[in-house]
């Protein structure tokens, strides 16, 4: 169906639908982008921040663990040493929460490769601490030395290392998150000037197209009107829609075909008169003429 061929009405109505359509499909749009970028904001802080701080915790009670242990080997008081040994408990108990919290978080092979080798350096140090509250207990100095140089600390520092990994890797994958959120937005930002700028062309575009079909037959109508004011009846008007433009340059076009009409019938009357006038003045001089005769003989 044509432009033209729908009333006026139904084309505004027409282009504010479309207008509509352009704007929810801009909306649509944002609304998509934003949603995807929120995903990767609660990827980021509710996920990997959650887990390098359970990481972080891990590492920070292995460190009281190793300060404690180290403490027992160098006092000799059992109150202190009791102290430093319900530091170990609470510490690992500390840890644990850190752990279970990781565990059920990371979902990845790397990742949980990552807690298998935590969990087997575990394995490793967890005898040792006992053993160092043992020598501690001894009160035997330079066993104690020995224990921590060669046996607590290179164990410790492999546990350690281990969480370091989880760390490493679980702020690397944070990072990735943040640059995948930068250019989410980099593209959001370049498809919504993109779509803006489509619907704002087809926005000026419907607006120029409705507004001709109408202010052009109007104008049409106007020239119409002002001719036949004019006195010329000779326009040919031609109607090419069937909305209240075309409506009305169709009564325009009837007006004057039937002014033209009246304008003829009105001629021949004066032709007919201007006839009879030559006719009756031919019979008056006919009539005097024979008058005259008649009156001279």
């Amino acid at each position: 169906m044509q432009l033209k061929q729908l009333k006026i009405g139904q084309r505004l109505a027409l282009a504010f639908g479309l207008v509509l359509v352009l704007l929810a499909v801009v909306l649509a749009t944002g609304v998509q982008k934003l949603s995807a970028m929120n995903d990767l904001l609660v990827k980021v802080v509710e996920v990997n921040n959650a887990r390098i701080d359970a990481a972080s915790t891990m590492r920070d009670n292995l460190r009281r663990i190793s300060i404690a242990v180290r403490d027992m080997t160098i006092i000799s008081d059992e109150a202190q040493m009791q102290e430093q040994s319900t530091a170990i408990a609470k510490a690992r108990e500390a840890y644990e929460v850190g752990a279970k919290a990781l565990d059920g978080s990371i979902t990845s092979d790397e990742g949980k490769a990552q807690l298998a080798n935590t969990a087997a350096a575990a394995a490793k140090v967890l005898p040792l601490i006992a053993k160092g509250e043992a020598l501690a207990r001894q009160n035997d100095l330079d066993a104690g030395r020995d224990f921590l140089r060669d046996e607590f600390v290179p164990a410790m520092r492999g546990w350690t290392t281990s969480i370091d990994d989880i760390i490493t890797l679980q702020s690397r994958r944070n990072n990735e998150d943040q640059a995948r959120g930068r250019d989410a937005y980099a593209q959001a930002r370049v498809l919504m000037f993109s779509v803006g700028a489509f619907a704002l062309i087809a926005a000026v575009a419907i607006a120029w197209l409705i507004t001709r079909s109408i202010t052009g037959p109007l104008n049409r109508a106007v020239e119409v009107a002002r001719t036949v004011a004019a006195g010329d009846l000779s326009s040919h008007i031609e109607v090419t829609s069937l909305d209240e433009t075309g409506q009305l340059l169709g009564a325009l076009k009837d007006m004057n075909t039937n002014l033209r009409d009246i304008v003829s019938q009105v001629r021949e009357g004066t032709d007919t008169i201007a006839t009879a006038s030559d006719e009756i003045a031919s019979g008056n001089l006919d009539l005097s003429s024979r008058t005259e005769q008649q009156a001279s003989s």
